[in-house]
């Protein structure tokens, strides 16, 4: 990946904290973000199953979950 690209990719990411079984992702949420898991665990849960967990270093987006 060039400098530049680099760059205006800095330029998009936006860091966020989220609070204990806060909601990330919504089911009728539109897949237009990918997410950092820098600290923590987060796990994707459908009708109170866990689906899918994730843990820190870790990418997820929105289209992981629902497609």
């Amino acid at each position: 990946m060039s400098e530049d690209t680099l760059k205006k990719l800095c330029f998009c990411i936006h860091e966020k904290t989220y609070a204990p079984e806060e909601f990330i992702i919504k089911k009728d949420d539109h897949p237009d973000k990918v997410y950092i898991l820098l600290a923590g665990k987060v796990k994707s849960v459908l009708l109170d199953r866990t689906i899918k967990s994730y843990t820190s270093g870790k990418l997820f987006c929105e289209r992981e979950f629902f497609f």
